[in-house]
């Protein structure tokens, strides 16, 4: 993974709500009205950001310990998961 300058955020005004489905995880996003399917490693993602804006390192380590991966096996997925939350207007990235 390319290393990234800055951390990932919530958007300012970004009001998340979830709930588990089997290995799925459904979101809601109150400000713009979208519902989002994750999958255990997005989900993860996205909770650890939302608890405090994280660094894509950070974040790789983190989601590995919570789902016991390993921190490689993170780090290949993460790139398509950062670009997804990205486009979905969920997250961006902030000065470190």
């Amino acid at each position: 993974m390319d290393p990234v300058i800055g951390k990932l955020a919530l958007k300012p005004l970004v009001s998340l709500h979830w709930k588990r489905l089997d290995n799925d995880i459904l979101l809601f996003d109150e400000a713009s009205g979208q519902t989002f399917e994750l999958n255990p490693v997005a989900a993860s993602a996205l909770l650890t950001i939302e608890q405090s804006p994280q660094s894509v390192q950070t974040l790789a380590a983190a989601v590995g310990v919570e789902l016991a991966l390993s921190e490689d096996d993170v780090r290949s997925v993460l790139p398509t998961i950062i670009d997804q939350l990205k486009d979905t207007g969920l997250v961006d990235m902030i000065d470190g």
